[in-house]
């Protein structure tokens, strides 16, 4: 499956309300945000209530004309062992205070299927907002990048907002130092609802240090990127990474090349020689150089779990927005997961950073997910209990569905899922409806995973995913999909703690040549 969805927030503490900005200077401020942050447009808007560090966070926003509310509350991206060390001129390693969790992690009401990942930062509340449709809007203040923007003054904008970056990853400077493939011993194969956790240590220089003032702004910072990009990876690829260590330089010390493949390697011998025994499956350096040659990131391919190559670095805050930098780390890290580049403007792996924030399908997913699978030092992530799971592997249709015609429910070899091991699937023909009861009490949050695709369906025929309420059915989302696809679906609150709860699959297509198809069922409470 292709998303998962980590955390629910349980109350509310910060409602927040949202006022857009239209005044003359306003005017000046918003030319001003889009010129700093490279956008070709964006919604200028000021937040007029404060926000609290752990607390949750309840903000309505407008995205594309409709009223959406994010519900979010706080959610690490730190491992169990996380460690923050200082190193100063001395070159003496100093611990220091992690300090609060900064990170958030919900949804928006209105969308189920949606995710969005957030940070409350010194200078306000930034967050990605990925919608169930695929599209993603960022919000970011501005004060720091503008300088008569007000405190509370954000920008929100699309994903296509941003202007492509004239500048590129130098990762093919590395051809003759790429190293042979890694044998690891085998991989770890997780069923659908789990996903993957890296463990990924990061270092930052000083002149990242300089562009923030503080450790902790540093720390804060870094934490919000790696919280952007997980939206990316859980979505696409069911992989998630977590900080091991992080390590805040105020004197650069071995960083002192701006030449992207002489600092690499400067990364990979200080690591090698002094972080040896830092426990990381792969390792990220943060630089506010500005890298020679129109460079701004590079990384050795398909080094996840090999600690003697698994580096790269980026020169993070090249581009303006916060998408581009998100971007531009998840682009660093998919070179590492063993995803090459692609003539794909608009996509991560592009050579030239076009703040996409998404992997290709035909090409970097199934790089990303081979070089995944055959990676053993990955550890196991889950999402919630499994409350019903079908993959028909049976052979025959389990007594726990109710089909409203029996010859339109078939379970058929034909049928399944290419993209997964399997060997049977659920075909639906025609018009038919099949159902399945599962109770949901003890579980606040209900998410249901699929895979399906349809078959000859004209323009007004789809599949739709229903659910029982205990009174009435409700269409959840619905779907017109020649090829293999992989969904997840959060429901509405209804669905949870409901003893009534039914799930539904229906479909009203009246040809005789018009079929869907059904694979690795999930039902999962939170």
């Amino acid at each position: 499956m292709r998303f998962s969805s980590l955390t629910r927030s349980m109350s509310i503490s910060t409602a927040l309300c949202l006022t857009t900005l239209a005044g003359a200077q306003d005017n000046l401020v918003h030319v001003q945000a889009n010129m700093a942050l490279g956008l070709e447009d964006s919604q200028l808007i000021r937040i007029n209530q404060p926000m609290s560090v752990g607390a949750n966070i309840l903000l309505q926003v407008d995205l594309g004309g409709l009223p959406m509310t994010l519900d979010l509350a706080p959610q690490s991206v730190r491992t169990s062992g996380f460690k923050v060390v200082l190193i100063g001129e001395d070159g003496v390693e100093r611990a220091i205070e992690s300090g609060p969790v900064r990170t958030l992690w919900g949804s928006i009401l209105e969308d189920p299927g949606s995710v969005v990942s957030a940070s409350l930062l010194e200078d306000g509340l930034y967050a990605r907002i990925s919608l169930s449709s695929g599209d993603d809007y960022w919000l970011q203040p501005i004060a720091s990048k503008v300088r008569n923007a007000a405190p509370g003054d954000y920008v929100l904008y699309h994903n296509d907002d941003t202007i492509d970056v004239v500048r590129r990853c130098g990762s093919d400077l590395l051809k003759d130092q790429i190293p042979a493939p890694e044998t690891t011993g085998g991989g770890t194969t997780y069923g659908p609802g789990n996903f993957w956790i890296c463990e990924i240590g990061c270092d930052s220089d000083a002149n990242y240090y300089n562009d923030y003032g503080s450790a902790a702004a540093v720390q804060a910072r870094i934490e919000s990127v790696i919280n952007g990009l997980n939206v990316q990876y859980l979505r696409d690829v069911d992989i998630r990474h977590d900080i091991s260590h992080l390590i805040i330089r105020t004197s650069n010390g071995p960083y002192t090349s701006t030449d992207p493949s002489a600092l690499l390697n400067q990364f990979r011998s200080e690591w090698n020689s002094n972080q040896s025994g830092v426990q990381r499956d792969v390792a990220h350096l943060f630089t506010g150089k500005n890298l020679q040659g129109g460079v701004i990131g590079v990384a050795w391919l398909g080094v996840i779990c090999n600690k003697s190559y698994g580096y790269g670095l980026v020169e993070s805050d090249c581009c303006g927005s916060f998408s581009c930098t998100t971007d531009l780390s998840a682009h660093e890290l998919g070179h590492n997961w063993n995803a090459g580049h692609c003539s794909c403007s608009g996509w991560t792996m592009n050579p030239y950073i076009t703040c996409g924030n998404r992997f290709i399908s035909s090409s970097s997913i199934p790089a990303i997910e081979n070089h995944r699978d055959s990676r053993s030092c990955l550890d196991q992530g889950s999402n919630g209990t499994i409350l019903a799971d079908d993959d028909f592997e049976s052979g025959t249709l389990g007594s726990q569905w109710n089909c409203s015609t029996a010859s339109r429910c078939v379970i058929k070899k034909k049928a399944q899922n290419k993209n997964s091991s399997g060997k049977w699937g659920l075909q639906l023909k025609k018009a038919v409806d099949i159902d399945l009861a599962v109770s949901t009490v003890g579980y606040a949050t209900i998410d249901i995973y699929v895979s399906e695709r349809s078959q000859n369906y004209e323009s007004t025929e789809f599949i739709n995913l229903d659910w029982f309420d205990g009174a009435s059915w409700n269409t959840a989302n619905q779907w017109q999909q020649k090829g293999w696809r992989d969904r997840m679906v959060t429901l509405p609150a209804g669905a949870g703690n409901n003893a009534a709860f039914q799930l539904r699959f229906s479909c009203n297509a009246k040809g005789k040549q018009e079929r869907s198809k059904v694979d690795d069922v999930l039902v999962v409470g939170n």
